[in-house]
């Protein structure tokens, strides 16, 4: 796998760039390569007091400054309000960030399907700690716990001769 110097990591709701790429993104941050993430939606009213939205977007910072990440941006969408947002204002949105990045990678957490995996097995370690800092996302259920991210990782890992591995499924190589 190709090293960027610049990668984008879009993420649906704060928790999801660590728990999808977490490891790969410690990976890249700790060979040099520029990381910017995008979080895309949080919890905010009308569902959820403000003040939640403000505790979930601590935590990542802080796990962001953990896996190496230098630039972020919230665009604070109510996360059940993201359907009622207009597709060309989402989109302009995202490609702005993407655009001004300029990366030469966009990451986007995705659950199956995938065909590339990264060894992250020297990166867990942060993966691990930067999830810890998700207090108020991590844990509730059994599907979002450490337990169960690390379990993920262990078996992809094993699907592909290493200790631990984040899935990613191509979508376009530009060459």
């Amino acid at each position: 796998m190709m090293t960027p110097k610049k990668l984008v990591v879009v993420a649906p709701h704060p928790d999801d760039e660590t728990l999808g790429c977490g490891g790969t993104i410690a990976r890249f941050a700790g060979v040099g390569t520029e990381v910017s993430v995008l979080v895309v939606s949080g919890h905010l009213p009308p569902l959820y007091d403000r003040d939640v939205f403000e505790i979930s977007r601590k935590e990542a910072e802080a796990a962001f400054e953990i896996m190496g990440v230098t630039n972020s941006e919230f665009l604070a969408i109510p996360a059940t309000l993201v359907r009622d947002t207009p597709v060309a204002k989402l989109n302009g949105q995202i490609g702005g960030f993407i655009r001004s990045a300029a990366p030469e990678m966009v990451l986007i957490p995705f659950p199956d399907r995938h065909i590339v995996f990264v060894d992250v097995t020297r990166h867990m370690p942060k993966k691990k700690a930067a999830l810890e800092c998700y207090a108020s996302q991590i844990n509730h259920a059994p599907s979002r716990s450490i337990e169960a991210c690390m379990a993920l990782a262990r078996f992809r890992g094993s699907q592909n001769g290493c200790h631990y591995a984040e899935a990613f499924k191509v979508v376009r190589i530009v060459v």
